[in-house]
């Protein structure tokens, strides 16, 4: 073969290959470039300050997951200190999705709240008991006193109820400083959070100085989407296309880690949030390792089993948690 029909045929190869990566990329910029008129807007609201807990939100806004899907998405936190509630907040329409734990969630439908679960991502309880002694003794002391959070206490109650009864409850906002100072003897934290704080604080805590709910009857799962009945039938595409981004956002942080704690730095600078690295690191590790389903060794972000959700209902009900029982088909979709 010439020299001249070898140049030619490289040639034509060289052009073709161009036409198709230009191609490949005209198409890559029309799926992902919207029109700011053309874009939906949806209010999201977390139902804590940024941290690594919401890593998969901060990385579908800043990778374009929800713009891809037609979402101008605004990821507001309220502050903690705020006397606004999130479902308040859902209700009045002054955000459009939320995110909270099932079993809150839960009492806010059973007291007349119209919540629907459209996500679940959370496969696990993260709730743990932690107390200077060991948890035996403690929860058969009726002279202990146990701190536990205003808010989303609702299973710490049901653990309270079932195991330490007889037991003084601290109602304690966020601080877990009353544990370091001796002033009670347990106090609730998450696996993701307060207990990396008690452990950099302490030292190390022995294990039968620790209940954990995820190894009990009472793991629960917690963090999940949700919005009004109404704006769920007015906005069913758009919540649908919110889920979709959000689950390529957990997909990316897990597959990502690293560059999705860079994103989660912006959103903690934004709010000025103290932390630092080594704890946002800790937290996204343990967060993504409650969203394997036990079931399925996956994290496929399944919606709680009916089983175990009328297991909870009636456990909640029994206790005069709820004052009525709620349906599985009325709150999953």
């Amino acid at each position: 073969m010439s020299v001249e029909s070898l140049c030619m045929k490289f040639s034509k190869f060289i052009g073709m290959a161009c036409l198709t990566a230009f191609a490949l990329a005209a198409g890559s910029v029309s799926a992902s470039a919207q029109k700011p008129e053309d874009l939906v807007k949806v209010t999201f609201s977390p139902n804590w300050n940024a941290q690594s807990q919401y890593a998969g939100y901060y990385v579908a806004k800043e990778k374009g997951f929800f713009r891809a899907e037609g979402l101008d998405v605004d990821i507001v936190h309220l502050p903690v200190t705020s006397s606004a509630d999130l479902t308040d907040e859902l209700a009045d329409g002054k955000v459009d999705i939320i995110n909270i734990h099932l079993v809150t969630a839960m009492v806010q439908r059973a007291s007349g709240r119209r919540l629907v679960n459209v996500l679940q991502t959370s496969q696990n309880s993260s709730l743990m008991f932690v107390s200077h002694a060991p948890v035996k003794s403690v929860f058969n002391d009726h002279r202990s006193r146990i701190a536990v959070w205003k808010n989303c206490s609702e299973v710490a109650s049901m653990v309270i109820n079932d195991m330490m009864k007889g037991c003084t409850v601290v109602p304690i906002l966020q601080s877990i400083s009353v544990f370091y100072s001796g002033a009670v003897d347990a106090v609730t934290a998450t696996s993701y959070n307060e207990y990396y704080k008690i452990l950099q604080a302490e030292g190390i805590v022995p294990e039968e100085n620790v209940f954990r709910c995820s190894g009990s009857v009472y793991n629960y799962p917690e963090d999940g989407l949700y919005v009004t009945e109404s704006y769920y039938k007015k906005h069913k595409k758009d919540v649908a296309a919110f889920c979709r981004a959000v689950k390529k956002g957990w997909d990316y942080t897990r597959e990502h880690p690293d560059e999705a704690l860079e994103m989660v730095r912006i959103y903690t600078g934004r709010d000025n949030i103290k932390t630092n690295g080594y704890h946002q690191r800790k937290m996204l590790e343990e967060v993504l390792r409650l969203q394997v389903n036990p079931a399925t060794g996956d994290a496929d972000y399944a919606p709680v089993p009916e089983e175990l959700f009328d297991e909870i209902v009636l456990k909640m009900y029994n206790q005069k948690l709820i004052p009525c029982q709620i349906t599985y088909r009325d709150f999953i979709r």
